[in-house]
């Protein structure tokens, strides 16, 4: 996914579909961030990390919506079998936490 990019997450699926901003949708995608290179640092400590990166890099944008305190950060990061592989990609994405976006943030 790149910056800009609308999503929906179909549920049940664990499937991230791109789709046109300017309909209902889950998520825009914000930035994409690295997670410090070591090892596997679990789970948690892996979604822990990825959630301040990501509070981070939406701050900003956040800042500039009507719709403020409705907004917060969602992500998807590396699984341990990702990381094994190289991977330490976060996506940061901004979501409402009340129902879907309705065109784009950024």
């Amino acid at each position: 996914m790149r910056p800009g990019d609308c999503v929906v997450f179909p549920p049940g699926t664990g499937e991230v579909n791109k789709v046109s901003c300017s309909s209902p949708h889950d998520a825009e995608h914000v930035e994409n961030l690295d997670m410090a290179d070591g090892p596997w640092p679990g789970d948690a400590e892996a979604e822990r990390q990825a959630g301040e990166l990501c509070e981070a890099a939406i701050k900003p944008i956040v800042a500039r919506q009507p719709n403020a305190g409705d907004l917060a950060a969602d992500y998807i990061f590396p699984s341990e079998g990702s990381w094994e592989e190289g991977d330490r990609e976060v996506q940061c994405m901004i979501r409402d936490a009340g129902g879907k976006l309705n065109g784009p943030l950024v």
